[in-house]
This record gives C-alpha cells, structure tokens and sequence, in this order.
C-alpha cells in the first residue's frame, strides 16, 4: 500500500512574535491535516518545534558575481514588474535598516536555493512588502511555485463591515495569476454581496473615507500626547518616521489656508486623490510613479485646456504635501485646487469628470458609480476595458477622453472583477464575522480551508 503523499508548506515569517500569532492561526490546519509538512522561514533565529529555516544562514554564503545594471536586466520583467523591490521594504523607508540591490540579490539567490532543495507545494507569506515577503513569492511565481500574500480585504464588503481574508497570488495585485486556485463560491451569495456592496455605496452613500479618518493620528498627530511621543521618538531614538509625522502635523496646518471651499470648485475637473508618499501602492506597485509631486505636475502638464484638476490629499495624512509645493504649483498652473482631505471622496467624485488614480482602492469605488478612471500604477482593475491606461497611449490623450465625458464603464466586467476578487477571499460572500471577538476564529479556518482546498486540488 503507498502511503499518502507529504503536502509541503512553507510560511514566511518577521519574527519570534509574528511566528507565534501564525501558529495560533494554524490549529486548525494542525489538528485536521495530518499529511502536511510545516517549515517556518526567517531572517533570525526563532524558537519553533516544527522545522525551520534562517534565511541569514544562506545569504551569508552568497558571493555577487554580477554588477547591479546586470542583475536587474536578469530579472525577467513579466514577474518582477518593479525590479526594485528592496526600495519598498519599510525599513528601507523608515530609515531603520541600510538595504540595497545586494541584500535582494542574495535573498533571490537564496530563496532560489531553498525552493529547490525543499520543493514546496505551497508558500505563505504576510501582507507588507518587506524583502523577506515580497522576494519569495516573485521567486516562487519564477519556479512555478504556488504562494499566496494574506491581506485583510474588507474593503469589499458593504460599509466595510465584517474581516474578509484575500489570498492574493501576485504581489502587483494581477488577480488572473494562479486564478484556476481560486475558491469556487455560490453565485447568487457572490450576487447578493455585490448588490449589497453597490448598494452601501450608491444608495447609502457610505463614506469610505470614515475609516480611513480613524487612522489619522497615526500619521498626522494632532494630539498633544501623540505629538509628544513622536517627539521623544525623534529625539531619543532619532526615528526617522516620528519626523515624518511631526512635518505633516505643521504642514496640515498650513495647508488649510488654501484649501478650495467645495461648493466653489470649478467645471470640467478631474479628482486626483492622492496615495500617502511611503505607501507600498507608490513604492512597490506603482514604477515611476513614486513621487506624487512629480505625478502631479505630469498631469498638469499633460491637461487639455479649460479643464481643472482637483487634489486631495490622503485623509489619513494630511500635510502629507508640503506647503512650499502647494503654492508652486498654485503659483505655476492656474487650474489646479486643492480640497480638505476631510471632505468624503464621493462628493467631489460626483461632481467630477472622472478620477485619476496611481493605484487606490478609489478606483473601484469609482468604477461601481459609473465615473471614468484613468490608472497609472498596477492594480486588480488595471486591465479592466472600464477604466482608462498610458500603456503605448499618449496620456494628453487620454485626459482628453476623460474630459470629453465619454463615458467606457462596462458594468458587465466590474461584476466579474467584483466575482473574482470574492473568489479569492474567505469567508464566503454576504458572510461578515466580527473583526474584533471573531478575527483569530475566521484566520483559523480561512487557512484551513485554502490548504485543504490545494491538497484536494493537487
């Protein structure tokens, strides 16, 4: 009698903390799968009864016998869409650890290693674009390894409500990748969710920005005891991003003095809201597009005449933009306005002529209210006909489209984008388990669903 065949799972962890939250999420999955095999992976040491992997003991072995501009042209551009990913890590933004094309090429080269001597089944890792996350899962997309990033997508449920996990199989968010993996859930649930999302959005008129408003303080302290902290940060630690968030808390300030009143915004405009400047959807998902000053100025110089740019700057960070650049560019081009970042993205979009996005969750609010977007970064609803691109398209022409007011919206392809994402995320649709007392529970069994899932698949 053969016995039954091993599943190996690889799980990629940041540390002694994060490993222990994950074992905790895989009960489940331990007490139910016994034909499975667990190996941790890590940058350092951590304590563990199940096997484990410290990626520093290869890496340390590596020797570089390539120049930088050589290792990138190696890279191929399908997979590594953005061939520098280490920019993206948030050590690398947050100042806390020097990184470098050679700390990625000797991650490649290990994790090329390692899944060849282990030859995994499947990979696991978490959802923030360290270089210990985002490089696994483009080497395991390189061998043809399935690998999944987990990400809290609640955004898809009506009024936000409910946890939804996405197991997403591409880190630049391409949701056709490995789709034959994807769950298979019942339409008319997936109909029910999708009308119930429309509806929260159209009928309701849910302001998506109310949550987004919650999180401000982490980003533009106005707090005296958060504007202390960060204080003590900066000055006792040096912390680079304390810094960051003090700059934004006094340029929030002066920013509100040339804020355009909503009811005096000007016709024939486009709304660009823009992405918080060390957000991975600039740094990782977006190539080229990383400096929203810059992209501001793009537009500006690319938009027909008589029409009018909205800005709006990310709620959670206000004073995200300096000052001093405001009112250059107010100074540089008579048809830009900038909005309070409080007032609900909904209302200028209704009054617009179609959204401008890098890659924001807002271009699909938009999308399912019937207004054009064009999209510069990647994103699940880049490739949609629905929404407008720059790919081999002059962007004068594009914005002169948009302008236009003609309208491309299928409604037919959102429905499907809105199914596939769904098919992707765990519960099942019109399912919203409570984010707080039933997390651990709904992490639990997502996991062990999708793994069993692939065992019975493969």
């Amino acid at each position: 009698m053969s016995s039954k065949k091993i599943f190996n799972i690889a799980i990629f962890v940041r540390d002694q903390k994060y490993y222990e939250q994950i074992e905790k999420y895989l009960q489940k999955t331990i007490a139910e799968l016994n034909n499975i095999s667990i190996t941790f992976i890590a940058e350092s040491e951590i304590s563990t009864n199940y096997k484990f992997i410290n990626l520093k003991e290869y890496t340390k072995k590596i020797q570089i016998d390539i120049n930088e501009n050589d290792f990138y042209k190696s890279l191929d551009s399908q997979i590594w869409k953005n061939k520098k990913v280490y920019k993206a890590d948030p050590r690398y933004v947050g100042k806390t650890k020097e990184l470098s094309w050679v700390d990625q090429y000797k991650l490649i080269s290990s994790c090329r290693q390692i899944f060849k001597e282990e030859k995994f089944d499947l990979v696991f890792m978490g959802a923030a674009s360290y270089l210990f996350w985002i490089v696994p899962h483009l080497v395991a997309l390189e061998m043809n390894v399935l690998a999944y990033k987990l990400l809290f997508f609640d955004y898809i449920n009506p009024f936000f409500k409910g946890i939804r996990v996405w197991f997403c199989t591409d880190p630049f968010w391409n949701i056709r990748t490995n789709s034959k993996y994807d769950f298979n859930w019942d339409d008319n649930k997936i109909n029910t969710h999708v009308s119930s999302l429309r509806k929260s959005l159209i009928e309701d008129d849910f302001n998506l920005d109310a949550t987004a408003v919650a999180l401000k303080e982490s980003f533009t302290p106005t707090k005296i005891r958060n504007i202390v902290k960060n204080l003590l940060k900066l000055f006792f630690r040096g912390d680079y991003l304390s810094k960051l968030r003090l700059i934004a808390t006094r340029e929030s300030i002066k920013n509100k003095k040339i804020y355009t009143d909503f009811n005096k915004l000007p016709n024939n405009f486009l709304l660009f809201p823009l992405n918080m400047p060390y957000d991975e959807q600039l740094l990782l998902r977006a190539p080229g597009f990383e400096d929203n000053y810059e992209n501001i100025k793009y537009i500006l110089d690319n938009l027909p005449k008589n029409s009018n740019l909205v800005i709006k700057e990310h709620p959670v960070n206000p004073g995200m933009l300096e000052n001093k650049l405001i009112k250059n560019l107010l100074k540089n081009y008579p048809n830009i306005f900038f909005i309070s970042p409080t007032v609900p993205l909904r209302d200028i979009l209704s009054k617009s002529l179609g959204l401008i996005t890098i890659n924001s969750t807002a271009g699909l609010e938009s999308l399912l209210i019937n207004k054009n977007i064009l999209a510069l970064g990647m994103g699940y609803y880049k490739d949609l006909e629905s929404v407008y691109k720059v790919d081999g398209v002059s962007i004068k022409k594009v914005l002169e489209q948009m302008i236009s007011g003609k309208n491309i919206i299928i409604n037919e392809e959102i429905e499907l984008l809105l199914e596939r994402i769904l098919n992707q995320t765990f519960p099942e649709p019109n399912n919203f388990p409570d984010k707080k007392s039933e997390a651990s529970r709904v992490m639990n069994e997502a996991l062990h669903f999708k793994i069993k899932q692939i065992t019975n698949f493969k």
